[in-house]
């Protein structure tokens, strides 16, 4: 403004210079004037430029936004591909949103699995004698795991004295043990979420020149963005502050990802599988610490002899397993509340 008070100063003065030589060399208007106008060889200098102003095309006035509200701003919702930039120097982005959450796939989890510890083994084993082919012949007697028997003519009886071998029988499973999860859960794999839709904001030169109070000069919009300006304030807010921003949408800044896996958890025993039972046989070892190994159900041909039986889990343990199961989702979150000019 001073600058325009100070280049009018500066003009009317030039005016009446102009006037004082007009007068000084017999002007038009100058007493007893008689040239009728003669050229003074000074051109008129050209009036200032005028106020700036908000009816300029591309600027309108527009209500400004209320305490704690960010705008006014130009509004783009829609497609996230095609999705634009605030283009210029001037323009900044003022919010940068997204809408339709597309669904997200749940998480992939692996199955739970577990393992017993302290696991004992529990069985009915017998002995009998044999004529041969291992087959029995007689009613066996018991065999008490981790005790080396003696066997001789007479404790085990098959066809008098006639027995040959002797014959193991029986099979033993899981008795006890603790039950633990090989991991506390396991590990989730995601897949990438997505948004539909996508907003912009973008807010060009915002200034007061020309326009009442309480409005605003603004950008006006053009394609892409909506038609009529808008305001944002964040949070979900129930309500607009009122006309003329009275179309209201909630868009979500970010997405919270809680898909995971569930705990794993066990039963309380261990699956009933089967444990190893082998015998130590000897002719001869009153100690059973040597001798033949046989599987059960199995023979040995040292009879009379000696013979310890021996169980023992299997090399895993395992317990029935659940959970591990796929949970959680994907959801929208830091909302904002976006009002705009219908």
């Amino acid at each position: 403004m001073r600058s325009s008070v100070l280049f009018f100063f500066f003009w009317t003065a030039s005016c009446s210079l102009l006037t004082d030589v007009d007068s000084l060399k017999g002007g038009p208007n100058s007493e007893g004037g008689t040239d009728g106008g003669a050229e003074t060889g000074m051109d008129a200098a050209p009036p200032p430029p005028p106020p700036p102003t908000c009816k300029t095309d591309g600027f309108a006035c527009v209500a400004e936004a209320p305490s704690g509200w960010t705008g006014p701003f130009a509004l783009f919702d829609g497609l996230a591909t095609s999705a634009p930039t605030c283009a210029g120097a001037t323009p900044v982005q003022v919010l940068a949103s997204n809408a339709d959450l597309v669904p997200a796939a749940p998480a992939k989890c692996a199955a739970c699995a577990c393992t017993a510890s302290g696991v004992t083994c529990k069985g009915n084993f017998a002995v009998d004698g044999d004529n041969g082919g291992c087959t029995a012949c007689n009613t066996p007697g018991t065999m008490t795991p981790n005790v080396c028997h003696s066997y001789t003519y007479g404790t085990v009886i098959c066809g008098g004295y006639n027995a040959t071998n002797i014959r193991f029988t029986g099979s033993a499973t899981v008795n006890s043990g603790t039950c633990a999860p090989d991991v506390a859960k396991p590990t989730p794999t995601k897949d990438p979420f997505s948004f539909n839709r996508a907003e912009i904001g973008c807010q060009g030169s915002v200034t007061r020149v020309d326009c009442d109070s309480g409005y605003v000069c603004a950008n006006t919009t053009k394609p892409p963005f909506a038609k009529g300006l808008c305001i944002s304030h964040a949070g979900d807010l129930p309500a607009c502050p009122g006309a003329p921003y009275s179309q209201r949408f909630l868009f979500n800044q970010s997405a919270t990802d809680t898909r995971d896996c569930a705990a794993c958890t066990c039963g309380a025993t261990p699956d009933a599988l089967a444990c190893t039972a082998t015998v130590v046989s000897s002719a001869s070892d009153s100690s059973c610490q040597t001798g033949t190994m046989v599987t059960v159900p199995g023979c040995s041909s040292n009879y009379p002899g000696y013979a310890k039986l021996t169980i023992a889990p299997p090399g895993k343990t395992t317990c029935p397993a659940s959970g591990g199961a796929p949970v959680g989702t994907v959801t929208g979150s830091d909302p904002v509340t976006v009002c705009c000019i219908p």
